[in-house]
């Protein structure tokens, strides 16, 4: 893996779900207002509407979820920097014993100690490490427009076919979205350990189960209003 897929990889989470989530919830609002027998204009302005308002909520939220999560691990390593000025010989002996279970030892595993007091900041992240916290903070403004951009690239799916064949109907709208959530749900076997092709079984028929809620809502309130 080179410098640029180890840099991106770690986004590559904000993309399949941004990506995910356009798709699901555009379709799904367009499928409540084809389920309510609305004019095909009004599914596109509904769809459209959903795509970047929903967008720029998500994106939104997860700027600030990763900027929580990074302030969560600035104050957690400073309360590390605390504690190993005052116990340097726990958070010393609980370092070592990470560093056994890895395989190291003796001289070796001393010099790796004497180095790591040279930089505290380095020190304190071992010492979270070694208690299993994660301490890898990541760009906020980065993972949100990630999210933005996947979320409305891929959530224009639903809207395209109509958009560019208006005579389509429902269910060939339908069989397509299908086709373009297992492709998405297939990425996550780039993030996981779950196989392409349950990855995206998974996702299709939850995207697809969600759209049909939606129709059939829409099409029952149509019924009773």
């Amino acid at each position: 893996m080179n410098r640029f897929q180890a840099h991106w990889g770690e986004y590559l989470g904000d993309a399949v779900y941004g990506a995910l989530d356009g798709t699901v919830t555009t379709f799904a609002v367009m499928a409540g207002a084809a389920g309510a027998h609305l004019s095909t204009p009004v599914i596109m302005i509904m769809g459209l509407a959903n795509l970047f308002a929903d967008g720029f909520s998500m994106a939104v939220g997860n700027y600030l979820a990763q900027k929580s999560y990074n302030q969560f691990i600035d104050r957690e390593l400073n309360d590390s920097l605390a504690q190993i000025k005052a116990d340097d010989d726990q958070i010393s002996h609980m370092i070592s014993r990470s560093y056994r279970r890895q395989g190291f030892s003796g001289h070796t595993l001393r010099h790796i100690l004497h180095d790591l007091r040279r930089h505290p900041k380095i020190y304190a992240q071992e010492a979270l490490t070694a208690q299993k916290l994660a301490t890898q903070p990541r760009h906020p403004v980065t993972s949100s427009l990630v999210t933005f951009i996947a979320f409305v690239l891929i959530g224009l799916m639903p809207i395209l076919p109509i958009l560019l064949i208006p005579q389509l109907n429902f269910w060939s709208t339908f069989g397509f979205i299908a086709l373009v959530l297992f492709l998405v749900g297939s990425l996550r076997s780039y993030i996981s350990l779950v196989t392409w092709y349950r990855g995206g079984l998974e996702i299709m028929l939850a995207g697809l189960g969600a759209s049909l809620i939606a129709f059939t809502i829409g099409s029952i309130l149509s019924q009773l209003v």
